[in-house]
């Protein structure tokens, strides 16, 4: 969901770890090898799902009309940076590759004098679904987010579950990672600390120990959630 169709819906990050002030040309660097590449039909395409940053809604339109290249400083909307991913998914009929795999098989077979291995007749299916990707037409989808940088917070349009997962993804493997930061999606029990509590590290890791006694279920930190907020 993006913001510009009437209806919004949050999931709210924090990041956690270093504290230096981020530089657009070091961000930009990170960001180059996750760009969406430009969607060509003509090329045959080897994953049902595949995900990239787009320039943001505001710029896009003007960018393309211009022919001209982007980076994160169209993106820059007053205290912080609108991100776009696009999302391309491919999808293949379940019937549709159980028919043409059951008549493959039979043609195979009847060339042969022993029946088809187990792994040959798989082998069979997965040539064929790869085949097959690479002639379906995608169904493109977009999803927005403002990153905060100075504070550290970030807002995505969206709350499915599956949008979330590409986001948490890309975003950690663009940006998350290269700049020494943790993801900490902002739920209950976490939306119980306020700004001061995030800053703090060691009154935020009081408070998390006060928030488990509070929830109708038992909230345990793991080892991983708890040094995340140890950082």
């Amino acid at each position: 969901m993006g913001i510009y169709q009437g209806r919004l819906a949050l999931t709210r990050y924090r990041l956690l770890g270093s504290d230096k002030p981020l530089k657009i040309a070091k961000l930009n660097e990170y960001l180059e090898p996750f760009k969406a590449k430009p969607l060509r039909l003509t090329t045959p395409a080897s994953k049902p799902l595949s995900f990239g940053w787009v320039p943001a809604a505001i710029h896009s339109d003007t960018l393309a009309a211009a022919g001209e290249a982007w980076d994160l400083s169209h993106c820059r909307v007053n205290n912080g940076l609108l991100l776009r991913c696009r999302v391309d998914k491919r999808k293949i009929p379940g019937s549709l590759v159980q028919l043409l795999a059951r008549q493959e098989i039979e043609k195979v077979t009847a060339r042969r004098s022993k029946p088809l291995k187990r792994a040959e007749r798989q082998q069979i299916i997965a040539d064929l679904k790869l085949d097959l990707l690479s002639k379906v037409l995608p169904q493109v989808s977009f999803f927005d987010a403002f990153w905060r940088d100075s504070d550290r917070e970030i807002l995505l349009f969206s709350t499915r579950q599956q949008t979330r997962t590409v986001f948490d993804e890309l975003f950690r493997k663009s940006f998350a990672e290269p700049l020494g930061l943790s993801m900490v999606m902002v739920e209950p029990p976490l939306l119980g600390l306020d700004e001061a509590a995030w800053i703090a590290k060691t009154d935020a890791k009081d408070l998390m120990e006060q928030l488990t006694l509070t929830v109708p279920t038992p909230f345990i930190p793991t080892a991983h959630e708890t040094v995340l907020i140890e950082r």
